[in-house]
């Protein structure tokens, strides 16, 4: 049997298991890839993409020759990554080992690396949060401060925000409208640097460095409505409209769904023409 993967619109994770690319470590970014600017620090122990957008800027930008509110005393000298060609693409991946070829999977050299999958808080500024910022940037007021009783006190930062304020700015969010891709596409590297002036490195992982590849994504996608599966999924019919689907993911799937919607068209055209010639 033989399936096409036809519309999807997906997270992060989900958008590894699909295209098989290692979402994990400082290689996390299918963009960038070896060309990434990522790097581990050393007290929280994960990769981080602080200080990785200024090479996305303009060369005359002011940000560019910044040595105090980034990395310490470093400025950016590097171009950001090439987009590649389709051909250039194709030219990466074609030599590499196949599972329909070997049978089994197959593990490519420096591909993949240890996660840490414990998480203990869902906050990014912890202890381990504000030493690193000690390690990679000049932030004085915001450094720990060690205690007569052995403890460390964490000064409240600037982008702390009381549940009134989180409010406001998730609506100021919901309402946000970008109707011009190209500048959308100049805009974001700017506000991802002006967020890591205020944000400690360990804020930094891949999701908030994926936006700077946002635009150029959504351009060559096209409109997202022609490519989502929410259609689709609609599309999926209860027990009272077609049984004979029903039956199929209850079958197949009897405690969820069917999730593969390009599957769920095919079966509903089975049934459809079992019955105009049964």
């Amino acid at each position: 049997m033989r399936a096409a993967l036809m519309w999807t619109i997906n997270d992060f994770p989900a958008y590894g298991m699909l295209s098989g690319w290692g979402k994990h470590g400082r290689m996390g970014c299918p963009h960038c890839m070896e060309c990434t600017k990522a790097f581990t620090l050393e007290k929280g122990g994960k990769s981080s993409w602080f200080d990785c957008h200024r090479r996305f800027l303009p060369s005359n930008h002011p940000f560019i020759k910044n040595k105090t509110n980034f990395k310490k005393d470093e400025r950016v000298t590097d171009l950001p990554p090439s987009r590649l060609a389709p051909v250039a693409i194709w030219n990466q991946v074609c030599e590499l080992p196949k599972f329909t070829d070997t049978g089994k999977a197959c593990r490519i050299e420096g591909y993949g690396v240890t996660h840490n999958w414990t998480k203990r808080n869902r906050t990014k500024d912890n202890v381990k949060a504000r030493q690193d910022m000690e390690i990679w940037c000049n932030r004085k007021e915001l450094e720990l401060k060690p205690q007569p009783n052995g403890k460390l006190f964490k000064p409240k930062a600037c982008f702390s925000m009381t549940p009134q304020e989180a409010k406001a700015v998730c609506g100021w969010l919901k309402a946000l409208r970008v109707d011009d891709i190209i500048k959308l596409d100049q805009n974001i590297p700017v506000i991802l640097c002006t967020l890591e002036q205020v944000f400690p490195p360990g804020f930094f992982d891949s999701m908030e460095h994926l936006p700077v590849h946002l635009a150029y994504a959504a351009y060559l996608g096209g409109p997202v409505q022609y490519r989502w599966m929410y259609p689709f999924e609609r599309f999926m019919v209860s027990q009272n409209q077609n049984p004979f689907l029903f039956a199929v993911k209850v079958l197949y799937h009897p405690k969820k769904k069917l999730q593969g919607t390009s599957c769920g068209i095919w079966m509903n055209n089975v049934h459809n023409s079992a019955v105009e010639y049964g």
